[in-house]
């Protein structure tokens, strides 16, 4: 949901001709042999990607807006949701800790600028700006699924 946020660590070498259970047994079988010599086949990395922890600052800027107003259902229903259901989190001593956990992971994507952003583009001025097209495609694809207009993060 944060790209912005994420990013890519290499992991160990493995061979790049692991796609079927044959092939990786193969490989393992051709890789012991090979011990003694200098090749391994050991020629791509797997990759992981790495999210902050729930308390890290956000490292999203503008540059992102497109990618926001291309998924921008994406971001207002879950956070509509959330808002709508946070009034049941329990926050008595004994849940606290972990309804706290859920505020701080919500609070971690929707950073002011983002709801700035997302208020933005509900908005029928952004209607007439550059990311209409990108928001108009963005409910195309959507169809039947998509929420209604007039959608506002302040009905929540």
């Amino acid at each position: 949901l944060e790209p912005w946020n994420t990013s890519v660590r290499k992991n160990r070498p493995v061979a790049s001709t692991l796609s079927s259970p044959t092939k990786a047994k193969k490989f393992l079988s051709e890789t012991v042999q090979s011990l003694g010599g200098k090749s391994t086949k050991l020629d791509t990395y797997t990759s992981s990607i790495v999210v902050p922890k729930a308390t890290a600052p956000s490292s999203y800027t503008s540059p992102w807006e497109p990618y926001i107003a291309a998924n921008l259902h994406l971001f207002t229903v879950p956070l509509a949701i959330f808002l709508r259901r946070a009034r049941e989190l329990d926050f008595s001593p004994r849940d606290f800790h972990k309804s706290l956990s859920y505020v701080q992971k919500v609070f971690r994507v929707y950073t002011p600028e983002i709801v700035q952003v997302l208020n933005h583009l509900l908005s029928p001025q952004s209607r007439q700006g550059p990311l209409n097209d990108i928001i108009t495609q963005h409910e195309r694809i959507l169809g039947e699924f998509c929420p209604p207009s007039g959608l506002s993060l302040s009905s929540c």
